[in-house]
């Protein structure tokens, strides 16, 4: 068997194990009824796991599919470090959030952006209104990410009203173009399939 595939079967074995060890200890908490210090943390835990394996899933699935993988390996690297600094933060009380608060949600937003970029990668289309759609979301995940970070180390503030009212539009056409993406793909490729039947149609008369 090919190497690549032994470690990509190691990778996702490896995941689906923590995720089942996070979720049992989550579940232990909860059912044990104490929320002491150590639980807080535990489910904390439970919690990074949970959003950062999503988030390289999206990557490695990308980076899987064999399509941008200078930038799916980037957002696997953002992802892995951003978990590793969440989990000294929680665990290591010698850091406090306010000395790697920044970095860490600064990895935190462009782990969740290489995320929602992959996925709309994903999509194999050809069709312009496709692409269009889809670069047009890429410019609003990009705009949001800044925007974000930019509030991160205070550059901007969320004060004025003009900032709350164009981050709010940012993300609404955000969500736009990531709902309408994938369906407009899936109508282009129904509409395809209609003009291949009707040209096929057309021939055998």
């Amino acid at each position: 068997m090919d190497e690549s595939l032994h470690m990509k079967k190691a990778f996702l074995l490896s995941m689906i194990v923590s995720l089942c060890f996070a979720a049992l200890m989550g579940i232990i908490v909860f059912i044990s009824g104490t929320y002491g210090w150590v639980e807080v943390k535990i489910l904390l835990t439970t919690l990074a796991i949970g959003i950062f394996s999503l988030a390289g899933l999206c990557n490695a699935a990308l980076y899987e599919k064999g399509k941008a993988k200078g930038f799916a390996m980037t957002g696997i690297i953002i992802t892995l470090i951003a978990f590793i600094l969440t989990l000294i933060l929680i665990w290591n009380d010698g850091y406090s959030w306010r000395e790697l608060g920044k970095i860490l949600y600064t990895l935190w937003v462009l782990s969740i952006a290489s995320a929602h970029v992959s996925l709309l990668l994903l999509i194999d289309s050809t069709d312009g209104k496709v692409n269009i759609a889809r670069m047009m979301t890429f410019f609003f995940i990009v705009a949001i990410s800044l925007y974000i970070i930019l509030f991160i180390y205070e550059v901007i503030t969320f004060r004025e009203e003009f900032s709350i009212r164009l981050f709010g539009v940012l993300v609404i056409l955000d969500a736009l173009g990531t709902i309408i993406t994938p369906i407009l793909h899936k109508y282009t490729k129904i509409q395809s399939t209609q003009a291949t039947e009707s040209f096929s149609t057309n021939l055998r008369r």
